[in-house]
Parts: C-alpha cells; structure tokens; sequence
C-alpha cells in the first residue's frame, strides 16, 4: 500500500484535535473532520508508519492476522515538529507542490522541504 501523505497529516491533524486523554480509535476516526475521508485500511497503515516513525503514541489491536481496533493517544514530540512545519494548508500545498517534482520524497525530506518554505515566507515578511 502506498502512503498517503495527506493521510498522514490529516491523522496527525486528527489527534492534535482530541482533548487530552481522549483518543483517536477504530470507532472514532470516521466521526472526525480531519480522518473521515478516508478508509479504514488507509488509517490503520497510516498508522502503523506513524508509530515506526515515532511521530504517534499508539497501539494497534490485532485478533489473528486482522486489525481489530487502534488507540492513538497523543503525538510525540517527532510528531509536533513535523505536524508544526505542514499545519499551515498554504506551506502544505507549496510542499506537496515541490515534493511531487521528483519521483520519492521521505516525510523527513517533506518536512524539511515544509522548513524552507516557512524560512522562505519568514524572510519576505521581515524583507530580507
């Protein structure tokens, strides 16, 4: 399955959302804004990356070889630093926009391209 990147940043966006101590989970994802659009296949390989990444503190409930439910609870600090370079939908967009120009971006090389681009907006607000 290939990873959907606005997934990532949607189920990023998702759990920011919750209140603390509540949690993003099979019943839950597809009555929030940021992941009802998407499968229940596409949240749960979302998240199985997002915890390899260290982005989310999560688990995910298997009964044999199915999914039987998930929890995410909260981001991790991986998971602010880089939900906080693609939060912005115009920085997100110019993101995508110059990532898509070559044939494989990581989400480390997305989220320094989203880092540059902010540098770049910061630089024309202060006039440099």
């Amino acid at each position: 399955m290939k990873l959907n990147k606005d997934c990532i940043r949607d189920l990023l966006l998702a759990v920011e959302s919750e209140p603390f101590g509540n949690e993003v989970t099979k019943h839950t994802f597809n009555s929030n804004p940021f992941t009802e659009p998407y499968s229940f296949e596409e949240i749960i390989y979302t998240t199985q990356r997002l915890i390899e990444a260290n982005y989310i503190n999560a688990q995910v409930q298997y009964a044999g070889d199915e999914v039987h439910n998930f929890y995410i609870s909260s981001l991790t600090w991986e998971g602010h630093q880089f939900l906080d370079n693609i939060r912005d939908n115009g920085v997100w967009i110019k993101s995508k926009d110059i990532a898509s120009r070559f044939s494989s971006v990581s989400i480390s090389m997305l989220s320094s391209i989203a880092s540059n681009v902010i540098a770049q907006i910061i630089k024309k607000q202060i006039g440099y």
